[in-house]
Protein backbone atom coordinates (compact mmCIF):
# COMPACT_ATOMS: atom_id res chain seq x y z
CA UNK A 1 0.00 0.00 0.00
CA UNK A 2 2.87 2.69 0.53
CA UNK A 3 4.03 1.85 -3.21
CA UNK A 4 3.37 5.24 -4.85
CA UNK A 5 3.75 7.39 -1.80
CA UNK A 6 7.42 5.93 -1.90
CA UNK A 7 7.48 5.96 -5.57
CA UNK A 8 6.58 9.78 -5.55
CA UNK A 9 9.27 10.91 -3.21
CA UNK A 10 12.00 8.70 -5.00
CA UNK A 11 10.80 9.79 -8.26
CA UNK A 12 10.53 13.69 -6.92
CA UNK A 13 14.19 12.85 -5.81
CA UNK A 14 15.98 11.52 -8.89
CA UNK A 15 13.66 14.02 -10.99
CA UNK A 16 15.03 16.76 -9.25
CA UNK A 17 18.28 16.11 -8.28
CA UNK A 18 21.67 16.56 -10.10
CA UNK A 19 21.13 13.24 -12.32
CA UNK A 20 18.26 14.79 -13.91
CA UNK A 21 20.26 14.55 -17.17
CA UNK A 22 19.85 10.97 -17.35
CA UNK A 23 15.91 10.92 -16.24
CA UNK A 24 15.41 12.74 -18.96
CA UNK A 25 16.63 10.03 -21.49
CA UNK A 26 13.64 7.93 -19.88
CA UNK A 27 11.17 10.90 -19.23
CA UNK A 28 11.74 11.85 -23.33
CA UNK A 29 9.94 8.89 -24.41
CA UNK A 30 6.83 9.50 -22.10
CA UNK A 31 6.59 13.46 -22.86
CA UNK A 32 6.75 12.02 -27.26
CA UNK A 33 4.28 9.65 -26.63
CA UNK A 34 2.17 12.75 -24.59
CA UNK A 35 2.33 14.69 -28.37
CA UNK A 36 1.73 11.66 -30.20
CA UNK A 37 -1.34 10.80 -28.20
CA UNK A 38 -2.76 14.18 -28.32
CA UNK A 39 -2.31 14.04 -32.33
CA UNK A 40 -3.83 11.17 -32.47
CA UNK A 41 -6.85 12.37 -30.55
CA UNK A 42 -6.90 14.99 -32.51
CA UNK A 43 -6.99 12.83 -35.82
CA UNK A 44 -3.46 14.04 -36.63
CA UNK A 45 -1.39 11.70 -37.58
CA UNK A 46 2.16 11.16 -35.39
CA UNK A 47 4.82 9.16 -34.91
CA UNK A 48 6.34 9.37 -31.60
CA UNK A 49 10.20 8.95 -31.44
CA UNK A 50 13.64 10.12 -29.57
CA UNK A 51 13.28 13.83 -29.19
CA UNK A 52 10.87 15.01 -31.68
CA UNK A 53 7.63 13.40 -32.96
CA UNK A 54 6.93 14.40 -36.52
CA UNK A 55 3.04 15.21 -37.06
CA UNK A 56 1.01 15.21 -39.60
CA UNK A 57 -0.03 18.81 -41.68
CA UNK A 58 -3.85 18.27 -41.00
CA UNK A 59 -6.04 15.84 -40.49
CA UNK A 60 -6.94 12.06 -41.81
CA UNK A 61 -10.35 11.33 -40.75
CA UNK A 62 -10.08 7.37 -41.57
CA UNK A 63 -7.32 7.54 -39.38
CA UNK A 64 -10.03 9.16 -36.70
CA UNK A 65 -12.38 6.35 -37.49
CA UNK A 66 -10.10 3.76 -37.29
CA UNK A 67 -9.23 5.18 -33.72
CA UNK A 68 -12.71 5.08 -33.20
CA UNK A 69 -13.70 1.66 -34.35
CA UNK A 70 -10.56 0.27 -31.28
CA UNK A 71 -11.79 2.47 -28.92
CA UNK A 72 -15.56 0.99 -29.16
CA UNK A 73 -14.16 -2.36 -28.98
CA UNK A 74 -12.66 -1.88 -26.16
CA UNK A 75 -15.71 -0.35 -24.54
CA UNK A 76 -18.02 -3.02 -25.81
CA UNK A 77 -15.22 -5.67 -24.71
CA UNK A 78 -14.95 -4.21 -20.87
CA UNK A 79 -19.03 -3.76 -21.23
CA UNK A 80 -19.13 -7.46 -22.03
CA UNK A 81 -16.74 -8.53 -19.67
CA UNK A 82 -17.75 -6.76 -16.68
CA UNK A 83 -14.98 -4.40 -16.64
CA UNK A 84 -16.04 -0.94 -15.74
CA UNK A 85 -12.15 0.34 -15.81
CA UNK A 86 -12.17 -0.86 -19.37
CA UNK A 87 -15.91 0.76 -20.34
CA UNK A 88 -14.78 4.13 -18.35
CA UNK A 89 -11.52 4.47 -20.16
CA UNK A 90 -12.80 3.95 -23.36
CA UNK A 91 -15.77 6.15 -22.62
CA UNK A 92 -13.53 9.11 -21.82
CA UNK A 93 -11.04 8.63 -24.80
CA UNK A 94 -14.12 8.64 -27.53
CA UNK A 95 -15.32 11.39 -25.72
CA UNK A 96 -11.96 13.12 -25.84
CA UNK A 97 -11.21 12.46 -29.71
CA UNK A 98 -14.70 13.59 -30.53
CA UNK A 99 -13.98 16.75 -28.98
CA UNK A 100 -10.57 17.37 -30.04
CA UNK A 101 -11.37 15.87 -33.70
CA UNK A 102 -14.45 17.92 -34.64
CA UNK A 103 -14.79 20.24 -31.96
CA UNK A 104 -11.52 22.10 -32.66
CA UNK A 105 -10.08 24.13 -35.37
CA UNK A 106 -6.78 22.78 -36.97
CA UNK A 107 -4.61 25.63 -35.34
CA UNK A 108 -6.00 24.72 -31.61
CA UNK A 109 -5.44 20.96 -32.32
CA UNK A 110 -2.01 21.94 -33.11
CA UNK A 111 -1.61 24.26 -30.21
CA UNK A 112 -2.69 21.23 -28.03
CA UNK A 113 -0.42 19.09 -29.77
CA UNK A 114 2.66 21.03 -28.34
CA UNK A 115 1.00 21.14 -24.91
CA UNK A 116 0.87 17.68 -25.39
CA UNK A 117 4.32 16.82 -24.17
CA UNK A 118 4.66 18.42 -20.60
CA UNK A 119 0.93 17.76 -20.20
CA UNK A 120 1.33 14.26 -21.39
CA UNK A 121 3.87 13.42 -18.79
CA UNK A 122 1.69 14.41 -16.57
CA UNK A 123 -0.91 12.24 -17.56
CA UNK A 124 0.55 9.54 -18.98
CA UNK A 125 2.99 9.66 -15.53
CA UNK A 126 -0.32 9.62 -13.57
CA UNK A 127 -1.61 6.94 -15.37
CA UNK A 128 1.61 4.57 -15.35
CA UNK A 129 1.56 4.80 -11.50
CA UNK A 130 -2.16 4.27 -11.26
CA UNK A 131 -1.27 0.73 -13.39
CA UNK A 132 -0.21 -0.56 -10.15
CA UNK A 133 -3.76 -1.62 -9.08
CA UNK A 134 -4.50 -3.28 -12.42
CA UNK A 135 -6.32 -6.27 -10.97
CA UNK A 136 -4.18 -9.59 -9.41
CA UNK A 137 -3.88 -11.82 -12.34
CA UNK A 138 -4.10 -9.48 -15.31
CA UNK A 139 -0.83 -9.41 -17.56
CA UNK A 140 0.62 -5.97 -15.92
CA UNK A 141 0.13 -7.86 -12.86
CA UNK A 142 1.35 -11.18 -13.62
CA UNK A 143 4.30 -10.13 -15.60
CA UNK A 144 5.14 -7.40 -12.93
CA UNK A 145 5.03 -4.73 -15.55
CA UNK A 146 3.06 -2.57 -13.11
CA UNK A 147 6.16 -2.14 -11.55
CA UNK A 148 8.30 -0.87 -14.09
CA UNK A 149 5.56 1.42 -14.62
CA UNK A 150 5.00 3.11 -11.88
CA UNK A 151 8.48 3.77 -11.46
CA UNK A 152 8.86 5.73 -14.95
CA UNK A 153 5.35 7.29 -14.48
CA UNK A 154 6.75 9.11 -11.25
CA UNK A 155 10.11 10.28 -13.13
CA UNK A 156 7.86 11.25 -15.56
CA UNK A 157 5.25 13.27 -13.87
CA UNK A 158 8.24 15.05 -11.63
CA UNK A 159 10.20 15.75 -14.52
CA UNK A 160 7.23 17.89 -16.09
CA UNK A 161 5.97 19.44 -12.72
CA UNK A 162 8.76 20.66 -10.66
CA UNK A 163 9.72 22.57 -13.60
CA UNK A 164 6.64 23.87 -14.00
CA UNK A 165 6.18 24.62 -10.40
CA UNK A 166 9.39 26.14 -10.20
CA UNK A 167 8.24 28.33 -12.92
CA UNK A 168 5.77 30.19 -10.91
CA UNK A 169 8.33 32.35 -9.14
CA UNK A 170 11.27 32.07 -11.34
CA UNK A 171 10.43 32.52 -15.02
CA UNK A 172 13.66 31.60 -16.35
CA UNK A 173 12.72 27.89 -15.86
CA UNK A 174 10.28 28.16 -18.84
CA UNK A 175 12.18 25.99 -21.43
CA UNK A 176 12.21 28.87 -24.18
CA UNK A 177 14.41 28.88 -27.14
CA UNK A 178 15.20 26.30 -30.54
CA UNK A 179 16.12 22.98 -30.36
CA UNK A 180 18.60 21.95 -32.13
CA UNK A 181 17.42 19.85 -35.87
CA UNK A 182 14.04 20.32 -34.04
CA UNK A 183 13.26 23.80 -33.87
CA UNK A 184 11.53 26.23 -31.34
CA UNK A 185 10.65 24.39 -27.96
CA UNK A 186 6.92 23.35 -26.94
CA UNK A 187 7.07 26.78 -24.57
CA UNK A 188 8.24 28.94 -27.70
CA UNK A 189 5.69 27.55 -30.26
CA UNK A 190 2.96 28.07 -27.61
CA UNK A 191 3.63 31.76 -26.81
CA UNK A 192 5.27 32.73 -30.25
CA UNK A 193 3.35 31.08 -32.42
CA UNK A 194 0.05 30.39 -30.52
CA UNK A 195 0.05 33.74 -28.80
CA UNK A 196 -0.38 31.76 -25.13
CA UNK A 197 0.48 34.29 -22.56
CA UNK A 198 3.58 32.78 -20.30
CA UNK A 199 1.04 33.02 -17.06
CA UNK A 200 -1.25 30.77 -18.89
CA UNK A 201 1.21 28.61 -20.33
CA UNK A 202 2.32 28.24 -16.77
CA UNK A 203 -0.88 28.38 -15.12
CA UNK A 204 -2.26 25.21 -17.28
CA UNK A 205 0.50 23.32 -16.58
CA UNK A 206 0.58 23.25 -12.92
CA UNK A 207 -3.34 22.89 -12.87
CA UNK A 208 -3.19 19.63 -14.79
CA UNK A 209 -0.52 18.70 -12.58
CA UNK A 210 -2.31 19.24 -9.45
CA UNK A 211 -5.42 17.74 -10.81
CA UNK A 212 -3.46 14.68 -11.58
CA UNK A 213 -1.79 14.33 -7.98
CA UNK A 214 -5.63 14.65 -6.75
CA UNK A 215 -6.73 11.75 -8.92
CA UNK A 216 -3.86 9.66 -7.93
CA UNK A 217 -4.74 10.54 -4.29
CA UNK A 218 -8.52 9.69 -4.64
CA UNK A 219 -7.39 6.27 -6.30
CA UNK A 220 -5.23 5.53 -3.47
CA UNK A 221 -7.44 5.88 -0.92
CA UNK A 222 -9.88 4.24 -2.80
CA UNK A 223 -7.34 1.14 -3.20
CA UNK A 224 -6.81 1.53 0.35
CA UNK A 225 -10.29 1.66 1.31
CA UNK A 226 -11.04 -1.26 -0.19
CA UNK A 227 -8.07 -3.14 1.48
CA UNK A 228 -9.32 -2.50 4.66
CA UNK A 229 -12.71 -3.57 3.85
CA UNK A 230 -11.76 -7.03 2.53
CA UNK A 231 -9.49 -7.80 5.35
CA UNK A 232 -12.33 -6.94 7.64
CA UNK A 233 -14.70 -9.02 5.76
CA UNK A 234 -11.43 -11.45 5.92
CA UNK A 235 -10.96 -11.46 9.55
CA UNK A 236 -15.44 -11.82 10.22
CA UNK A 237 -15.08 -15.21 8.60
CA UNK A 238 -12.61 -16.72 10.56
CA UNK A 239 -13.95 -19.21 12.74
CA UNK A 240 -12.87 -18.09 16.43
CA UNK A 241 -14.10 -19.94 19.00
CA UNK A 242 -14.70 -19.49 22.53
CA UNK A 243 -12.22 -21.04 25.39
Amino acid sequence: MVVIPIALVLGYLAATGSMNFIVRLVTMYVHELGHAVTAWLCGIPAIPGPWVTPTGEKRWYWMALLLTGALALWAWTGRRHHRRDWLAGATVLLALQLVCTFGLSLDRAQALISFGGDAGMLVLGTVLMGTFYVRPGSYLHAKGLRWGFVGIGALAFWDAFHLWWSARTDAEAIPFGRIEGVGLSDASTLVETYGWAESDLIGRHVVLGIACLTALAALYALTLYRGRAHLRAALRALPFQDG
